[in-house]
């Protein structure tokens, strides 16, 4: 099977090595046009060996100019390029890329894909194979997307359990428990998606906040008593939990523990 896919290869090298290159010509190369003719033409073109012929830019003669069918003078045939190494043949070339795809770990059907993708190249450049096959393959390297970059993976962890060490992360970082209920309850969507990713969402959340907004003053905890903050956040986790086993979703307890928080932290203070 090998055999066969090389020899097609073989041959389609023979077919390209041996058909003239077509060149695209630039704007600034120089075609001609008639007096009174509507195309543009090379200067061999048969329709005006006649005709007076005035020289001027691709790019100026096709403002008011289309381009001759009979001589193309948008493209035209070239000499196949003679190879920088005369001791190998295009058959050659085909054969010794083939071996340099499979050494660089590819497998057969993939080392004859590549192999036909670059047969013109190594028709044109049969000694340049080895730089044709490695900038080939760099190209490959180069179009495989890299991994994203996930946050490290907790095992086992529960979207209601993300959102408590969330919490928990807003607290150590400085905010008081109004503030960071109202910032849990804003992440709760990607808390529910991720739930092991809970430290990276409250870091780039803690990240993206322009300002943290205060706490209403009626609200806030009394800063001479500083056991009343942690006995607020032990009275939230505490009925979170509550409601959690009673059967409420985190958006639901969250909901049902802001809309008691005022209760909550004066319950705190005195205590």
């Amino acid at each position: 099977m090998k055999k066969r896919l090389l020899a097609a290869v073989f041959l389609l090298v023979l077919l390209v090595s041996s058909m003239p290159m077509i060149v695209l010509a630039d704007e600034n190369d120089i075609v001609y046009v008639t007096p009174y003719g509507e195309k543009y033409h090379t200067y061999n073109c048969p329709t005006i060996a006649r005709s007076h012929k005035i020289p001027m830019t691709i790019a100026e003669a096709r403002r008011a100019h289309g381009a001759c069918h009979v001589c193309t003078p948008d493209s035209y045939s070239a000499p196949s390029p003679v190879s920088s190494n005369t001791g190998i043949t295009p058959e050659q070339a085909a054969q010794n890329a083939y071996a340099l795809y499979v050494q660089n770990g590819l497998d057969s059907n993939t080392a004859f894909a590549r192999v036909q993708a670059i047969v013109p190249q190594l028709a044109a450049n049969p000694g340049g194979y080895a730089d044709i096959v490695a900038n080939d393959l760099a190209a490959l390297q180069a179009a495989v997307p890299a991994a994203p970059v996930t946050a490290p993976v907790q095992a086992g962890m529960t979207p209601e359990q993300a959102v408590q060490s969330a919490y928990a992360l807003y607290v150590q970082n400085g905010l008081d428990s109004n503030t960071a209920f109202a910032r849990v309850q804003a992440i709760v969507p990607q808390l529910a998606a991720n739930p092991a990713a809970f430290a990276q969402i409250v870091q780039n959340d803690l990240a993206g906040s322009a300002a943290v907004p205060a706490a209403p003053a009626a609200a806030a905890p009394n800063p001479a008593n500083p056991q009343a903050s942690s006995a607020a956040e032990a009275l939230v986790q505490q009925m979170y939990a509550a409601l959690i086993a009673q059967g409420y979703t985190s958006d639901q307890a969250l909901a049902a523990i802001n809309a008691n928080l005022p209760a909550i932290l004066q319950q705190a203070q005195g205590m």
